[in-house]
């Protein structure tokens, strides 16, 4: 069984009391109200506490002090670091693994209150986005200023991701199909993708790596063992998407150690997102529609007859990439939200590009009924939500452009066949696949998700999406990644008294509120919003306050700022 417990030897208990008590002595030399750039040094061998039990780990976590991989501010305060933890914890003298973290100290320089852990989502997606925006200290970053006003935040790359090592990125196989997939059908483009995949399985496997290890449990265990190593006794913590299943996963095994948590888009341990994703497609559409009925009485009727019309007869269109700004000063604080919203969509699978720069190509795409509805997907996944999308809809249906189908795509074409490693947009499929399917996929099967499409699904071009998307594009659905499953128990719905923060967006297909909104019971402390938003909703400035408030005083109820109307653009 993974996860094995060991009781803590006299030895290493001995070697412990000698590590703090020379910590204290060299802490005590420090200036309380200097730099701490003792800060890696301060824990390094101190031993983890495992699991919900008093038995301990035989094995010493270690952090070892490194030259950060983003750009630092001058007289930047950030630190950056690789933990090193057992593949295998069931192994604790097998391989070792590194895990990347970086510390972003508070900007009134108090170290005294809980530090908030950052968990993205994914799994796998990139944390190079979070690493630049916290470590800008500029005024106007909102997002910086909230999350850490007057308290640390540690980012992780989890295991398995960005700059942690092993990175299990398959743009070696994925990435060179860019060119010949943008232009055929999205049924051929999966069974590309799932060749690639096979044989980036197959490379991970001959390099040794374990990619059974990489799953939740292990992954919950290496943020517990961090905030042990750097002398945390609590923390807080901020999670977006698969994030929130990692730290509803914390919250079951690990609650002494945490003050409260946000999940924001939540993904709760009980939902199979591959099973119950067509009644989130679902749920999703009929609430914009709904949203959108008043101004655009017509819009979901012109919606699905264009579905139809390009179901029976595709239409060729231009798309293309755009120039970005190449960095955050280039673009100004004035346009954070939007950046930094756009990149954190990509990395989390709802990708789209920010068609504000000057197109740099033309790609032709086959415009087809599932390549339209795909367009909806991710556009209902935007925070902040697109006040032009039915304006767009209603253009395309009397135009017969579908220029911004076609840009979507080749968006949604460049994430699912990435060509990024560490420090880019990219994310760390292979991942992204270990987790899913060792907790999700293994778990159901393509004919149980075909049988809900059957029942739900009445217009063919979307049922045919979501069949791509959630059997054909996915190897552990196919059976064709194997990895050690993890026990059903741990999809079983969580109870906590944690102080908890939930925040879901209205619009949201990936993770809608018919998912979270049942287990709001078992959470006893917990505060459940429903913001006008797509995916993500903290980057809205009214919900980063909200979280700020929360995370100072968790048992105080939270007040919800954000506009409660939808504001769309008019004909």
């Amino acid at each position: 069984m993974r996860h094995a417990d060991w009781r803590m030897s006299e030895q290493s208990r001995h070697k412990r009391e000698q590590i703090v008590k020379g910590t204290q002595k060299i802490a005590a030399r420090v200036n309380s109200g200097g730099l701490i750039v003792l800060w890696f040094l301060a824990m390094l061998l101190i031993p983890m506490v495992l699991g919900g039990s008093s038995e301990t780990l035989a094995f010493v976590p270690t952090i070892e002090q490194t030259s950060c991989k983003h750009t630092l501010e001058p007289n930047s305060t950030t630190l950056c670091g690789y933990m090193t933890v057992p593949e295998d914890r069931s192994k604790p003298d097998g391989k070792m693994i590194s895990i990347y973290v970086g510390l972003f100290r508070s900007l009134d320089g108090s170290s005294n209150n809980e530090p908030t852990f950052y968990l993205m989502g994914g799994p796998g997606a990139s944390t190079a986005d979070a690493f630049n925006i916290y470590e800008d200290t500029s005024p106007g970053n909102y997002i910086r200023h909230n999350f850490g006003d007057t308290r640390d935040i540690v980012v992780i790359d989890q295991r398995g991701t960005n700059n942690s090592k092993p990175a299990l990125y398959c743009s070696d196989e994925l990435g060179p199909l860019r060119s010949s997939v943008y232009g055929i059908s999205f049924r051929e483009a999966a069974a590309l993708r799932i060749q690639a995949f096979s044989k980036c399985y197959k490379r991970f496997k001959d390099l040794g790596i374990d990619l059974s290890a990489y799953n939740t449990l292990e992954n919950a265990t290496d943020i517990k063992d961090l905030a042990a190593v750097l002398g945390y006794k609590k923390i807080n913590i901020y999670s977006a998407s698969y994030g929130t299943r990692l730290a509803m996963q914390m919250m079951k095994y690990y609650p002494d150690v945490i003050k409260a948590v946000v999940l924001d888009s939540i993904l709760p341990p009980e939902i199979n997102p591959f099973e119950q994703e067509t009644l989130a497609m679902l749920y999703s559409f009929r609430s914009f529609f709904d949203a959108a009925k008043r101004d655009y009485p017509l819009l979901e009727s012109h919606f699905y007859r264009m579905m139809d019309e390009l179901e029976a007869a595709p239409v060729n269109s231009i798309g293309h990439h755009y120039s970005q700004s190449s960095s955050l000063t280039d673009i100004g604080w004035l346009d954070i939200e939007n950046m930094f919203m756009s990149s954190h969509v990509r990395n989390l699978l709802f990708n789209r590009y920010d068609q504000s720069g000057t197109p740099i190509d033309n790609i032709v795409v086959n415009v087809s009924g599932d390549k339209l509805a795909s367009f909806l997907v991710g556009e209902l996944r935007q925070t902040p939500y697109d006040a032009d999308l039915p304006k767009k809809i209603n253009a395309m249906y009397d135009s017969g452009n579908y220029g911004p189908v076609a840009d979507a795509w080749i968006s949604n074409i460049d994430f699912f066949f990435p060509n990024g490693g560490p420090g880019s947009e990219s994310a760390s499929v292979g991942m992204y696949n270990s987790v899913f399917s060792a907790q999700d996929t293994y778990y159901t099967s393509p004919h149980k998700i075909e049988q809900v499409i059957i029942t739900n699904v009445h217009n063919q071009s979307l049922a045919s999406w979501i069949e791509t998307n959630f059997i054909f594009m996915e190897p552990g659905i196919l059976g064709l990644w194997p990895v050690e499953p993890l026990p059903f128990k741990e999809s079983n719905p969580l109870a906590s008294e944690i102080p908890t923060l939930m925040l879901v967006g209205s619009l949201d297909n990936a993770t809608p509120a018919i998912f979270s909104r049942p287990s709001t019971p078992f959470l006893s402390q917990s505060t459940y919003f429903s913001i006008l938003a797509g995916h993500a909703t903290a980057y809205l400035e009214c919900v980063n306050v909200m979280i700020n408030h929360f995370v100072k005083n968790p048992l105080a109820n939270p007040v919800n700022l954000c506009s409660t109307r939808y504001l769309w653009t008019r004909h």
